[in-house]
């Protein structure tokens, strides 16, 4: 019944927008209050109104203009050249009602709405300043519209409202201070019942409130965009609380908006980009076993509005040039990466630096260089050995009815040497058939067998430690903790990580480094994996009233062999003869 009455009032309210639109745009002679008309025939209407045209085309404002303008011609230009639009209390500055007007180079203020446009569609709003009205576009029921390259400023209700408004582009727009001195909640963007908007590459700075996205059924989610991908990014919001570890002016972290909208990859810096700004980053393990290999990849961005050319990048390490190359052509939002494998030779620590060579024009350079460190350390520990093996049990909820499912499976390491190791893996399913693969492992590197990776790292590994897990690349261990696996208590490394829509939790037992429970969703599917069985520890002896049945017999038996003694001795034991009578009276 709510669905309804929401409903119809939308429909009632949209139907009277429409009906004074089009009493507006008809045929009616121009009121006292001061209305121009661009007529659909391409007359201007006062023809005395300060607006030119040649061609029926492009209508160009030739003074300031203190009415509204009201547009019913579809397919035209209208260049305000620089002029001013301005009326107190006015409705509209400028309203569209048809197809692919074009309104540009206009000061739009002081109107209760600069530009409007209503069930609208194709249109560009390009260029223009519309500051201190009260709302200062607003965007009702039209779709296909181009928002850009505005100064829209100081409006008190609204920067721009979109009303059931789909696939308009918002987009290198500044939106500053939209604010209200009385109510303070000003909004620089307001989206109502409107979805599939691009919004990126604008300024949203100091508004009460930079955004809004509402709807009365909440359960819709209606969803925006808010990004054009890395490196191009987002907007800069002025107050984005994040930061740029790896300087390539996009924050690290997304700028969240509300459960259904999240501009990813937010700006650093200001719309639009300088001219010319190239961008370093580096991407570098932060430790690494002596004598293994790393990829150290450094990346040029170019940040910057022009296409580059011989664009020179260098990888250092410890200051000394290890790799460089130059870039023919480096176009504007596009990267190059420079790839190394290095092999540490020498435990340490390693500052890793890319570095790129400024361009003729590039007035910032704080960016061009990067560093990272990388710590060195001796090989890890192996803690398994050739006969090892343990057995996890399943728990799975969520699978395919009618679909056969692991029931456990058991891992057993039929050789070791050094950090590589030859592992059988068995998994047992639940119609009883039973998969098997033996393959190589390597301890540091990872390994996977039947669509299981890590199941044994380094042993002994602390928190912050990097593994290696096959198909997922480095995971950090987050801690540990004591749990009980296979009937003992051990003390465990845990890391939980999320990628390609699956999000996992593993745990590994620290003095083996051998995996003991792994759980895992996707799709809706949970499943775990749990050590039931090892021959690498032995279970804890339970604790005695666990026991009570062992002493209960035991009991039983200490009390059967008393019996018996008793029995035995009192048959032995000599007898002492009784006098008869005669015996008696003899010695009398």
């Amino acid at each position: 019944m709510k669905k309804t009455v929401l409903t119809s009032f939308t429909a009632l309210c949209l139907l009277s927008t429409l009906f004074l639109m089009e009493l507006s745009f008809g045929s009616q002679p121009v009121e006292a209050g001061g209305i121009i008309h661009i007529r659909a025939d391409g007359s201007v209407d006062p023809p005395t109104a300060p607006i030119s045209t040649v061609d029926n085309v492009t209508y160009t404002l030739t003074g300031n203009v203190s009415d509204s303008i009201w547009v019913e011609r579809d397919n035209i230009v209208v260049d305000g050249a620089g002029y001013m639009i301005q009326e107190k209390g006015g409705q509209w500055g400028i309203a569209l009602g048809g197809t692919n007007v074009t309104v540009k180079n206009t000061e739009i203020k002081a109107f209760d709405q600069g530009i409007h446009l209503v069930g609208s569609y194709g249109n560009s709003i390009i260029g223009n300043d519309i500051t201190n009205n009260g709302h200062g576009i607003y965007i009702d029921s039209s779709s296909n519209n181009t928002i850009s390259g505005n100064n829209i400023t100081k409006n008190t209700i609204f920067g721009i409202r979109l009303y059931g408004s789909s696939n308009n582009s918002v987009v290198e727009n500044n939106i500053t201070k939209n604010e209200n001195n009385i109510t303070r909640n000003s909004i620089g963007i307001e989206l109502d019942h409107s979805s599939n908007n691009k919004i990126f590459h604008n300024n949203f700075i100091n508004n009460d409130r930079q955004v809004r996205s509402i709807a009365y059924e909440r359960a819709i989610g209606f969803v925006n965009i808010w990004d054009d991908g890395y490196p191009s990014g987002g907007n800069y919001w002025s107050d984005y609380t994040g930061e740029d570890v790896d300087g390539d002016c996009i924050g690290d972290t997304p700028y969240i908006i509300d459960a259904n909208n999240t501009d990813s990859y937010p700006r650093m810096t200001l719309w639009p980009p300088p001219e010319h700004e190239l961008v370093a980053s580096i991407e570098a393990p932060t430790s690494l076993w002596l004598g293994s290999s790393s990829s150290l990849n450094a990346t040029v961005i170019n940040k910057g509005s022009s296409d580059e050319t011989d664009v020179e990048l260098d990888l250092l390490i410890n200051g000394t040039t290890v790799d460089s190359t130059t870039v023919p052509l480096l176009q504007a939002s596009n990267s190059h990466t420079l790839n190394y494998l290095w092999t540490a030779t020498t435990e340490g620590t390693y500052n890793v630096t890319a570095y790129v060579h400024p361009v003729p024009g590039e007035a910032s350079v704080e960016n061009n260089q990067v560093s990272g460190f990388v710590a060195v350390s001796a090989p890890p520990e192996v803690g398994i050995k050739a006969g090892d093996w343990i057995k996890l049990e399943y728990t799975i909820s969520g699978w395919p009815a009618g679909q056969p499912y692991p029931e456990w499976l058991k891992v057993e390491f039929l050789s070791v040497e050094g950090t590589s190791a030859t592992v059988r893996v068995t998994m047992h399913m639940s119609d009883g058939m039973e998969e098997n693969a033996t393959v190589p492992v390597d301890v540091v590197a990872g390994g996977q067998a039947l669509g299981l990776s890590g199941f044994v790292i380094p042993a002994n590994l602390t928190t912050g430690y990097s593994v290696y897990i096959t198909g997922y690349g480095n995971i950090t261990i987050e801690g540990e903790a004591t749990r009980t696996y296979a009937g003992a208590s051990r003390t465990v490394v845990y890391a939980s990580f999320s990628q390609y829509g699956t999000q996992l939790t593993y745990y590994w037992d620290k003095h083996t480094g051998v995996m003991v429970e792994a759980s895992t969703t996707s799709a809706g599917v949970t499943a775990t994996a749990k050590v039931t069985e090892t021959n690498m520890w032995e279970a804890a002896p339970s604790p005695f009233w666990m026991q009570w049945w062992l002493w209960a017999i035991v009991g039983v038996v200490v009390v059967a062999l008393t019996g018996a003694v008793y029995t035995l001795r009192k048959r032995k034991a000599p007898t002492t003869p009784v006098p008869s009578p005669e015996n008696t009276d003899q010695s009398r």
